[in-house]
């Protein structure tokens, strides 16, 4: 699933500059324990200039599936600059 993210939002015009260093944090932590993820996200994020990004709603539990990820990626993907 993250490398269909990556590829299908590679051009992506994001309309936030905190949402798009999200999105390269988490591309990023591909190796990373699931249990160090959330201090590795911020401290990537710290690097990149956004060291007080309050991110608890990540790691809040979902019921998204698959599909349903996917297609709100190509939806993300193919909307209407702001």
């Amino acid at each position: 699933a993250r490398e269909a993210a990556a590829r299908t939002l590679s051009q992506y015009a994001w309309r936030e500059p905190v949402h798009q260093a999200i999105f390269k944090c988490l591309l990023s932590t591909h190796r990373v324990k699931p249990e160090d993820l959330r201090s590795e996200l911020l401290a990537c994020l710290t690097r990149k200039g956004f060291p007080d990004i309050e991110l608890e709603f990540l790691f809040e539990p979902h019921t998204l599936s698959c599909q349903i990820v996917e297609q709100l990626i190509l939806r993300l993907k193919t909307s209407e600059p702001a």
